[in-house]
């Protein structure tokens, strides 16, 4: 088929429109984020989508586009998905830009995580508004918890009493570390933030040779109210 490269591929000269199922439509995706950051395009084969991994040292860590199943597009940036990035982001973010993206189209959701090592958990309870949860975190120490002194329970109440997490939370915290040999929390107060295009748009502007400008200033659009570019 034109376009595709060997058994890796590359779909680079086709378009989405006449992508052929899920396989040469993600072909195409990988082509245009290859095509945004070259040798910077990874595959996460947990998530089976192609994404761009961003220099070292910023807030966020990789450009994803996905396809989804409601047939839309959607770029996913994750700031302060590790404790590092999570205090680089609210050391950085400017806070009016950042929620203005709501403006432009984004959907901008907290994601707190609760990590050890490669692992984690996303807590999903957080009664507190988009920009309460941004006070919270841009206010208070985020860094590693130690079981020692009742550290992981503490945390837990504290976070409860302030909203951020709910019971179904708060047993998740006392199953995965309080009744493990987990001698650390990684505590990871991130964002997650969506562009979606309907896949008939994105088809039109990638048959306009416009769809790869399109997703790169939409990512630089959000990643630059942190500091960071492609």
């Amino acid at each position: 088929m034109k376009g595709r490269k060997g058994s890796g591929g590359s779909y680079s000269e086709e378009k989405l429109g006449n992508a052929k199922g899920e396989e040469e439509a993600q072909l195409r995706c990988k082509a245009i984020l290859e095509t945004i950051a070259p040798g910077r395009v990874k595959y996460s084969i947990s998530g089976g989508v192609y994404y761009i991994e961003l220099p070292p040292g910023g807030a966020a860590w990789w450009v994803y586009l996905v396809l989804c199943d409601d047939d839309s597009i959607e770029v996913r940036i994750y700031p302060g998905n590790t404790v590092s990035q999570a205090r680089k982001f609210f050391e950085r973010a400017r806070k009016q830009e950042f929620f203005e993206l709501e403006s432009k189209g984004w959907k901008i959701q907290p994601y707190l995580c609760f990590c050890y090592m490669a692992w984690g958990r996303r807590a999903c309870g957080n009664k507190l508004s988009r920009e309460g949860y941004f006070d919270y975190w841009a206010s208070e120490e985020i860094r590693q918890i130690r079981r020692e002194d009742n550290g992981f329970e503490r945390l837990s109440q504290r976070l409860r009493a302030h909203r951020l997490i709910d019971a179904r939370d708060q047993r998740n915290i006392k199953r995965d570390f309080i009744e493990t040999k987990r001698d650390v929390m990684n505590v990871c107060p991130g964002f997650e933030l969506i562009f979606a295009w309907r896949r008939a748009e994105a088809n039109r502007l990638d048959r306009d040779q416009r769809l790869v400008a399109a997703v790169r200033a939409r990512a630089n659009e959000a990643l630059e109210t942190w500091g960071q570019t492609i």
